[in-house]
């Protein structure tokens, strides 16, 4: 008994270091090809396409230096405030977010950075569970040593969810307000990042009926209203970022979609 119970032990893991090892050779070979050419789909996509009937409309891809300065600060410091500091997981938000869910009546599962967003979009099933958060965690972690930062952020712009059938900041320009990304003027800005946790049941038009929405909406204004001298000095390139929405009370009511939220935390 005694040996077959560790013969056992030595096939799963076995199968858990093969598991991992193909994940981790699967992922360095997509960022290979995905830091030389624009990524057209990701498993999102495709499930939107497959399981929710949405239409979605093809990625126009637009490079991070055409991508106004203005709205990385703005996503970075509403989505991920220590983008620039992390290593794809942060763990102090991890660990805020699970010290602070004993509070609430759901259960939640961790904060989720930028390139866990990500990781999330182009490798995985909007599926609620620990399995799916490990593999996020893991990917990320991968992705942030293979890629540079301004190369994840540019991926993310390009590819997170920005309403039914919508992806990329691109389309959603076009969608809700008929221009390019560089007209886009400061307020448009703003209310395509507040909606960003939850865009499949909020647009510009209606996130103001819900008051955690207005709270975030209002977070980034303040940053928007910033002074030219304080973007120029403060801000280059989306880095020195202080200020971060506690995206956690917005997921507490959004959570009960029944759609995938974005970022922070998913309820069960």
């Amino acid at each position: 008994m005694v040996r077959k119970g560790k013969r056992l032990l030595k096939k799963i893991l076995k199968i858990i270091y093969i598991f991992h090892l193909f994940l981790a050779v699967l992922v360095f070979l997509v960022c290979l090809v995905y830091s030389n050419v624009n990524p057209k789909v990701g498993t999102l996509m495709l499930y939107r396409e497959i399981k929710n009937r949405y239409k979605v409309q093809p990625v126009e891809y637009i490079s991070i230096n055409k991508i106004p300065r203005q709205l990385k600060i703005l996503v970075v410091a509403a989505e991920d405030s220590k983008f620039y500091e992390h290593w794809g997981v942060d763990p102090e938000a991890i660990s805020e977010a699970l010290s602070r869910k004993d509070n609430l009546k759901k259960k939640y599962y961790g904060a989720s950075t930028i390139t866990q967003q990500l990781a999330r979009t182009l490798f995985l099933l909007p599926d609620k569970n620990f399995f799916r958060k490990y593999m996020e965690i893991f990917i990320a972690v991968e992705m942030d040593i293979l890629l540079q930062k301004e190369k994840i952020l540019e991926l993310y712009l390009n590819s997170i969810e920005w309403g039914k059938g919508i992806f990329g900041i691109k389309g959603a320009a076009e969608y809700y307000y008929g221009k390019g990304v560089s007209e886009l003027s400061m307020e448009e800005m703003v209310e395509l990042v507040t909606i960003l946790p939850n865009p499949i049941k909020y647009g510009p038009g209606n996130f103001m009926k819900r008051k955690l929405f207005l709270r975030r909406y209002e977070f980034l204004a303040s940053v928007a209203g910033l002074t030219n001298q304080e973007w120029n000095d403060d801000n280059q390139n989306g880095e020195g970022i202080t200020n971060s929405y506690d995206s956690f009370y917005i997921e507490e009511e959004i959570s009960s979609s029944n759609e995938q939220n974005q970022a922070g935390f998913l309820s069960e």
